[in-house]
């Protein structure tokens, strides 16, 4: 079986690398995994970017199933950092369309899962994220939920969660700090701690808890890959 593994940051990606032993290949990284083949590749922050990457590994090849791994703001805020969520439902909060991921033995899909293309327009809806009982929110996962759907693939999800979308502890200044790419905006964070200084101990907490989050959600597809194994 060919495994397609996305995530929007390298951050993100890298624990599944090592922890699977993948060797870079290209733009890709590669190896077998559980019996599986693997690809795995980065697509982006946003909507847009995701959907792009996820028709081009597509259609690319002949992927079997594709997972998404990565972090999330927490809604339901009786879940901890960390807390993997394999959502039932996934939500594009700019349109309303749902999607459901494919079943897959290993996992029992649970939770409600939101993605919001734009950060202010998550903000400014969290209130009623929480009464309509949102488990997490993003911004890739409905995109590619969207293209799997067009293109008969299965799809699986992994979301830890790296922060408290509900007490601002990430608001758009933070999340201004990234490239859409995924990657750090050096000169906009060396101008965010110069002016605010007394922000630096927050950030540093915000990475160590994306980072656990990361590492969860990496370990969680792993044990999903291993244990979905076919029999030699």
């Amino acid at each position: 079986m060919l495994v397609a593994v996305l995530a929007a940051m390298s951050s993100e990606l890298r624990p599944f690398v090592r922890a699977a032993g993948l060797q870079r290949t290209g733009e890709h990284y590669g190896g077998q995994l559980g019996g599986h083949e693997i690809v795995a590749t980065t697509m982006g922050v946003g909507m847009t970017r995701a959907a792009k990457s996820t028709e081009e590994v597509l259609g690319s090849r002949a992927i079997d199933r594709l997972v998404v791994i990565g972090i999330a703001g927490g809604i339901d805020t009786t879940l901890p950092i960390g807390h993997v969520v394999t959502p039932e439902v996934i939500v594009d909060g700019e349109t309303g369309v749902e999607y459901r991921p494919s079943g897959w033995a290993p996992v029992e899909p649970q939770g409600r899962l939101v993605t919001y293309n734009e950060f202010q327009t998550e903000l400014e809806a969290m209130t009623q994220l929480q009464r309509d009982g949102f488990t997490v929110v993003d911004m890739e996962t409905a995109a590619v939920a969207a293209v799997c759907e067009r293109s008969g693939c299965v799809y699986s999800v992994f979301r830890a969660i790296s922060d408290n979308a509900t007490d601002g502890s990430v608001d758009a200044a933070i999340a201004g700090l990234l490239q859409p790419d995924g990657t750090t905006d050096r000169r906009a964070a060396l101008r965010y701690v110069l002016r605010q200084p007394w922000r630096i101990p927050h950030l540093a907490r915000l990475g160590r808890d994306s980072q656990r989050a990361s590492r969860a959600a990496a370990a969680a597809a792993i044990r999903a890959l291993q244990e979905s194994a076919e029999p030699a």
